[in-house]
């Protein structure tokens, strides 16, 4: 396959992968999209006859974004099909149901969706009746990766950061459950417009709340 006419540039550890029907690893094709750096040399059987000795690229980057996925999976499947035509459709199909799950989640919690992509190419790999248009067979993983409730790799990371979501919005809320002055609109360098600040932005003089900045406190009483 690297010496083949048309050859797409994809790193040579993963195409061995790709030809042993193994998850490819989506860290090293991005790695390898913007390293410029060779590491050592290394080895791979490919069947009882031939082994492929390559040198892989230094890991230099790690997929944490839809971008960053984008990039990855876009590599593999130019390279998968170039190698299995046929797994085209299925292959497009799930890119499709990934960025969907994307653009349906909010961006601090991409990193489950990344997980659950890779949870399911490492199932798809592992039982070859399996594919990656089978999504009924995914629910579990689903429920694990991203349900508020599930228990998948960064479950406790995700409870950790909801726990510290409930302590900024409750540090500005005052005792009386309402929000707090922006202190930093009154001095006119909040750069947020009120439907987006924390902080509610009215008059932060003593128990004013006027719909006015703090030096102008006198001209509205």
């Amino acid at each position: 396959i690297l010496l083949a006419p048309g050859c797409l540039d994809f790193p040579p550890d993963q195409w061995a992968n790709t030809v042993k029907g193994l998850a490819v690893d989506l860290n090293k094709v991005l790695g390898a999209h913007y390293t410029t750096e060779i590491d050592t040399k290394q080895s791979y059987d490919l069947g009882d006859l031939f082994q492929l000795s390559i040198r892989t690229p230094k890991q230099s980057k790690m997929v944490r974004t839809h971008g960053d996925w984008s990039i990855a999976f876009g590599k593999t499947i130019q390279a998968t099909t170039f190698a299995f035509p046929q797994c085209w459709a299925e292959y497009t199909a799930w890119q499709a149901y990934v960025s969907q799950l994307f653009s349906s989640v909010q961006t601090d919690y991409h990193r489950q969706v990344i997980d659950f992509d890779k949870a399911v190419r490492l199932r798809v790999s592992n039982q070859k009746h399996i594919r990656l248009t089978d999504f009924a067979k995914f629910k579990d993983l689903r429920t694990i990766f991203l349900s508020p409730y599930g228990m998948g790799l960064n479950s406790g990371e995700r409870a950790t950061e909801r726990g510290r979501r409930s302590d900024r919005v409750g540090k500005s809320r005052g005792n009386s459950g309402r929000r707090e002055p922006c202190h930093e609109w009154n001095r006119s360098t909040c750069d947020k417009p009120a439907s987006e600040c924390s902080f509610e932005h009215v008059c932060d003089r003593g128990n004013c709340r006027g719909n006015h900045r703090r030096p102008n406190h006198s001209d509205a009483a």
